[in-house]
């Protein structure tokens, strides 16, 4: 299969409307902007059962995972954004999202990239040495550390 189309995947996860957001979204007082075309499905949302389209409310994921509507764009964005804590608590939210996705989308082609997003911050270099697997494909992505304003 070439890849997953935007409804392909809101076939695949959710296609409630409370559970999606158009090229932006805010949590925690962190605002990520997606960019044009860019939809987020609100996972966190959606797996608290926060609008009522899953059985039994579980949590601890990722706030959400990007998708672009244009179908040639294979790429996934797992995203979170934080607020405060340790950038490092994020991570296994974000496992827990790439594995969610990983199972949704299946054996298909795509790309992946994972992101915390924070409220502004000083000028300085955040690197987080860490990264997230796509394990069915045994492949590692780099999680990047970007300041939303």
């Amino acid at each position: 299969m070439f890849g997953v189309t935007l409804d392909d995947f809101r076939s695949r996860t959710c296609a409630t409307a409370a559970c999606w957001r158009r090229e932006q979204f805010t949590d925690g007082g962190v605002n990520v902007r997606l960019g044009q075309g860019w939809k987020a499905f609100m996972l966190e949302e959606h797996c608290a059962n926060k609008h009522g389209c899953v059985k039994r409310g579980v949590g601890e994921y990722n706030d959400a995972i990007a998708v672009h509507e244009q179908d040639s764009n294979i790429t996934f964005r797992v995203i979170e954004a934080k607020s405060s804590g340790s950038l490092a608590d994020s991570l296994a939210q974000l496992q827990k999202g790439a594995d969610y996705l990983d199972q949704a989308i299946g054996n298909v082609r795509a790309e992946f990239t994972a992101e915390v997003h924070t409220r502004p911050r000083p000028a300085t270099s955040v690197r987080v040495p860490k990264h997230i697997e796509i394990r069915s494909r045994r492949r590692r992505v780099q999680v990047e550390v970007m300041s939303s304003g």
